[in-house]
């Protein structure tokens, strides 16, 4: 109860991003449901294959943080 919950490794695809806030929401499905959540991104919050600046709508991403708080974000190159 009211316990922090991780979010490991959400894979999903971007919906918005807010660049004044570095927030952005995040579209995936589970389990046959459909989620949309909105997540911030922070001073130590680590990028691989790509930047804050690389953050549009439609990417392709996985992220792992803490509650609404993102501690990595790997960007998925999709294959061609």
């Amino acid at each position: 109860m009211g316990a922090t919950q991780r979010a490991d490794q959400i894979s999903g695809i971007v919906g918005g991003v807010n660049q004044s806030r570095h927030s952005f929401s995040l579209r995936w499905t589970n389990g046959g449901s459909s989620y949309e959540q909105t997540f911030v991104v922070g001073p130590a919050t680590v990028f691989k294959n790509g930047s804050w600046t690389d953050m549009k709508k439609g990417a392709q991403i996985k992220i792992e943080g803490k509650s609404d708080t993102v501690d990595t974000v790997e960007f998925v190159k999709s294959a061609k």
